[in-house]
């Protein structure tokens, strides 16, 4: 009971790719399969081949789909290149108060097979003193953020997730 809009948003696929697969006229690369099942919120799919069931899970191990976007979100406003973000930004040196990420798991795309993740809409909130006495002048702002990663799977059972690399898009032109 998904619309196709609502679909291609939660996918990651454009309105376009959705039609086409629907009406078969498209073959559906396997990163556009996750895609689109991500779109569905379906943690793991029934094959069955030749009379034979297989299961495929999604995740190649115990973890679900759901499970991993949550971990992801529990540990990506957390790091380090959120404050990188903020040592690049301009004008010059300053301090930060505190800074502090809010993302929701549901705007997180995982693709299992490559071990990659991009996410959307997260909330950057900072606090800055722009010049480096006690007295400065204090810069408060939220900026939307979205970005991309990679992530391996650790532990001891496979159940837990180490974020890579992360690439994060967001404007901090703290002169507008």
């Amino acid at each position: 009971m998904l619309s196709q809009d609502i679909l291609a948003e939660n996918s990651g696929l454009l309105r376009y790719q959705i039609i086409a697969i629907e009406k078969g006229k498209s073959n559906y690369t396997v990163d556009n399969l996750f895609k689109y099942l991500h779109g569905l919120q379906v943690d793991s799919i029934d094959l069955r081949t030749n009379e034979e069931d297989f299961e495929f899970e999604l995740t190649g191990n115990s973890m679900t789909l759901d499970k991993i976007r949550e971990k992801i979100a529990e540990k990506l406003p957390f790091d380090p290149a959120w404050l990188s973000k903020l040592d690049d930004a301009e004008p010059g040196p300053y301090g930060v108060n505190d800074s502090d990420v809010k993302l929701s798991m549901n705007d997180i795309f995982v693709n299992i097979p490559q071990r990659t993740f991009e996410f959307k809409n997260a909330r950057f909130y900072f606090d800055l003193n722009l010049i480096s006495s006690k007295d400065g002048i204090a810069h408060k702002d939220t900026k939307e953020a979205n970005g991309s990663g990679t992530f391996t799977f650790s532990g001891k059972n496979n159940d837990e997730i180490q974020i890579r690399i992360i690439k994060i898009d967001v404007d901090l032109d703290l002169m507008a």
